[in-house]
């Protein structure tokens, strides 16, 4: 599912219960076992003491869940720690997607070599360049066809599929993870 997010603890939320809906896991074991030892919260030895702190652990945990009490932003990375890694890589490239950051390259399945595609990437390159019209006066405006600037977004955007397709392959073949890239930073503010 896709979504908008408007914040982090949102989406460690969402990922959060979605584990729990699609496992045996829940709020209480959760909370208990396997947060709470990675938070190093220490539950007294008396029977009563032990089962006033469980209880509370639960409910403060069951809170955050539930939005009526906001998420503490000190637990954001043990929180992460504790979910499972479909959960906890997911959680990730959506935090990465709302700060601008673009993760491209997935885990890799195995470490067998790719086949390189770069006489696909020269010939979208190649068909990029044929369809350029609308920026060969060094600026878009009123005076440029619309079908061919139509034409040429689709000439870019195709280029950069194959270019993402292309790095993913070089990852799963090599290993190599290049640098995350901030895709704020390659775009501007001019109008």
């Amino acid at each position: 599912m896709s979504h908008d997010y408007a914040d982090e603890s949102t989406i460690i939320i969402e990922q959060t219960l979605e584990w729990f809906s699609n496992s045996n896991e829940n709020i209480n074991t959760f909370a208990v076992d396997i947060l709470a030892p990675k938070l190093g919260k220490m539950f007294p030895e008396t029977p009563k003491e032990y089962e006033d702190s469980v209880t509370a652990l639960r409910r403060q945990v069951r809170r955050y869940l539930g939005g009526s009490h906001p998420f503490p932003l000190a637990w954001k990375w043990v929180w992460l720690d504790c979910l499972p890694k479909k959960y906890r890589n997911k959680a990730l490239s959506q935090i990465c997607g709302i700060h601008g950051f673009l993760d491209t390259l997935p885990p890799i399945k195995n470490g067998n070599g790719c086949d390189a595609a770069f006489d696909e990437i020269m010939h979208n390159v190649a068909t990029m360049v044929s369809v350029s019209a609308p920026a060969h006066d060094g600026k878009y405006d009123h005076n440029d066809q619309r079908d061919a600037a139509d034409r040429y977004i689709d000439s870019l955007l195709t280029l950069v599929v194959r270019c993402l397709d292309e790095a993913r392959k070089v990852h799963a073949g090599t290993g190599a993870t290049g640098s995350r890239h901030n895709i704020t930073k390659f775009t501007t503010d001019e109008e």
